[in-house]
């Protein structure tokens, strides 16, 4: 915000300050806020009794009249006395946090957001993250919670167990958030949520992040859906490591990963590990490498493992209670290179169990010769429409123009104007 600065030669010929506040056409009431700003955030210009702060947000908290948030320091008002965790807010500039050494996390175990904020396609810039266990901007985005139409730009910081930059865990609606960050992190982590039990629409990752396990370049552990959402980041950790999630019993659907992956084992490009009632269905791995550090790792280049008859015991390893319900995999492709492990397979590290159904996915064999599952291809033949057989060229789900990429890609990828 800006204040308006009177002429020294003004207050030489005695038309400086007096008991009077003195008229600009910049500011009206003469509180030192310019009339724009004071629009901005939703404050009166012409009373100086409204005047924006750090500490105070206008508007009602409707949907038809937000909270405004126009300085960074307006986020950490978010949920508290006397602004409801189940308004709406709206971020009305993009925000600068540089030179905040911390910023307080919104929310607590006992009490979610379950309200709105709109982005309005602002970005929130130079954001410090930090924090131990549960640990992100919001404790927990609730089932009614919903986060749309935001960009995060250049967020560093290092994080604890079950961890993101937006949120550690989401049971709400996360719709066109995008990622930039650079993270180093424990268990359950990935660069929008530690945990998502909700949904991910249209959400993107960049930068890197660098954890112990299941740890996913978009969240670390999915049990709900994610839907046409992508990663570009570069992703590192220990076991259960994938370049768009870490571990899922969930859905993920016309979603992919371009980054490099590196684990000991259960790498994937696109998801470390697969428990059972997975669903992965038309997406792909691009990922500039996928790497298993473990002689005995396993290792693919869509998925580290699909273990297809065990349920998750909701920790993070294997569960001992057996499956009845399949596990999906179909119309999905990968061209990359794999290496490290115990064998280097194109589409999936290690499969266990008969639960899982596979079909119609294929990976690149010039790049990486080897893989028990699925269905290995030229690359010639990778670029081929005749190949993908039944997959949706037509709504499309699918596109295939060479013009624009040498693979098919997203019908929503150039719907959104996305490389």
């Amino acid at each position: 915000m800006h204040s308006f600065a009177i002429p020294l030669f003004l207050i030489a010929a005695g038309c400086g300050p007096s008991n009077e506040a003195p008229f600009s056409p910049f500011d009206a009431d003469g509180d030192g806020v310019t009339n724009s700003d004071e629009t901005l955030c939703g404050a009166d210009p012409n009373d100086a009794a409204s005047t924006p702060g750090p500490t105070l947000l206008f508007g009602s908290g409707s949907s038809t009249d937000p909270y405004r948030l126009c300085d960074p320091q307006h986020v950490q008002l978010i949920g508290t006395e006397p602004y409801s965790p189940a308004a709406t807010y709206a971020v009305v500039q993009d925000l600068d946090f540089a030179g905040l050494a911390d910023i307080p996390q919104i929310g607590g175990p006992d009490e979610a957001f379950e309200g709105t904020l709109n982005g309005n396609s602002y970005a929130f810039r130079n954001v410090p993250v930090s924090g131990g266990a549960d640990a992100g901007l919001f404790y927990l985005i609730g089932q009614q919670g919903v986060v749309h139409d935001l960009h995060i730009e250049n967020a560093t910081g290092t994080l604890g167990f079950v961890a993101g930059v937006l949120a550690a865990e989401n049971e709400g609606l996360l719709d066109n958030v995008h990622i930039d960050a650079t993270l180093n992190t424990l268990n359950h982590a990935g660069l929008l949520v530690g945990r998502n039990a909700g949904e991910i629409n249209g959400c993107t990752s960049t930068g890197s992040i660098d954890g112990a396990n299941i740890i996913g370049g978009l969240a670390g552990i999915n049990t709900g859906s994610v839907y046409q959402s992508s990663s570009h980041a570069t992703v590192s950790g220990g076991k259960r490591v994938g370049g768009l999630v870490g571990m899922t019993t969930g859905t993920i659907r016309e979603s992919y990963a371009i980054g490099s992956v590196r684990g000991t084992t259960y790498v994937g490009g696109l998801v470390g590990t697969v428990f059972a009632t997975g669903i992965i269905e038309d997406n792909y791995s691009l990922a500039q490498s996928v790497y298993a550090a473990s002689v005995s790792g396993a290792v693919g280049g869509l998925l580290g493992t699909v273990e297809s008859d065990t349920e998750w015991n909701g920790v993070g390893t294997r569960g001992t209670t057996t499956s009845t319900v399949p596990t999906l995999i179909a119309r999905n492709y990968v061209s990359t290179v794999v290496t490290g492990g115990a064998a280097q397979e194109g589409l999936i590290g290690e499969l266990s169990g008969e639960l899982a159904q596979i079909s119609e996915s294929f990976w690149n064999r010039d790049l990486t010769a080897s893989g028990t599952a699925g269905t290995g291809i030229t690359d010639a033949e990778l670029r081929d429409q005749t190949t993908y057989g039944a997959w949706d060229f037509a709504t499309p789900i699918w596109i295939l123009d060479p013009s624009i990429a040498a693979y098919p890609y997203l019908a929503w990828q150039q719907q959104r104007g996305l490389e």
